[in-house]
């Protein structure tokens, strides 16, 4: 039979109602997992203007729930703080497991804006690693594409994610805040469907084992991102071309000592 492809954009529910984002944080607490997703403006949250716009939530995988945070004309500070506050709380909370994918961006997202996420067990990125390990496969888009036949969601927003000339800052900040959570609530729900089926992929007990080490180990990657290198900036300031020089004659020697075995 030929495959029926259901209009996935409709179970995404969007709003801008504090009352009802709040009410839905709430009842979070009492959940016992669910996956979430954030669009920002910038790749990493420790930039000078950084800003976290949307977020988006799923609880089965089946349909999402997203709202804006920081989309410009919504909410004022004091709204913005009571939605930090409610979701702080969630994230917090180690009964309740969290689903992200790219555990990397999403926890330090979490860590600057929010608070840092208790029991986030499972990286859908991660988990791709280890049902394929071929290049350009571990992607939202392309695995949705793949199990699910689902393309070009992101259609109303791909042409403001890449970052203004000049500058480190994409123009999702000019995506009506209703598209922009449509998107998210999609990555979102996408996020936590494909936590599913990686769970039923990866029961072997070989494929569980390499999955809980690659796990393990991004939990403290992400630790080490999230804490920095202490570095001498004016000392590399002021000697960019020595610098420079260096890195390049340490990747040499690195790439004519390697053999293939």
């Amino acid at each position: 039979e030929a495959p029926v492809f259901e209009d996935e954009l409709s179970k995404i529910y969007t709003t801008k109602k504090l009352d009802t984002i709040l009410g839905f944080l709430e009842s979070l607490y009492e959940e016992e997992s669910f996956a979430y997703d954030f669009e920002t403006n910038c790749l990493k949250p420790y930039y000078e203007k950084a800003q976290l716009f949307t977020v988006g939530i799923s609880l089965d995988g089946h349909d999402g729930f997203s709202f804006p945070y920081q989309h410009p004309g919504i909410f004022n500070t004091e709204e913005q703080e009571k939605i930090c506050t409610a979701f702080s709380k969630v994230l917090a909370n180690p009964n309740v497991r969290k689903i992200v994918q790219n555990r990397a961006m999403e926890e330090l997202w979490s860590r600057e804006f929010f608070t840092l996420p208790t029991n986030l067990d499972w990286d859908t990125m991660i988990a791709s690693h280890i049902v394929e390990e071929r290049d350009n496969f571990t992607g939202l888009k392309f695995q949705s594409y793949i199990n699910w036949g689902i393309v070009d969601y992101d259609k109303e927003v791909e042409s403001y994610k890449s970052s203004v000339a000049g500058t480190l800052y994409n123009r999702f900040n000019q995506v009506p805040w209703n598209k922009l959570c449509l998107y998210n609530g999609m990555d979102a729900m996408l996020t936590r469907r494909l936590e599913y089926l990686q769970k039923r992929q990866l029961r072997a007990p070989g494929l569980n084992k390499a999955n809980k080490f690659l796990q393990d180990g991004m939990v403290e990657l992400t630790r080490m991102t999230h804490r920095g290198i202490p570095i001498n900036t004016k000392y590399y300031e002021d000697h960019p071309t020595r610098t420079t020089d260096t890195i390049r004659s340490i990747a040499r020697n690195v790439k004519t000592s390697c053999k293939c075995w």
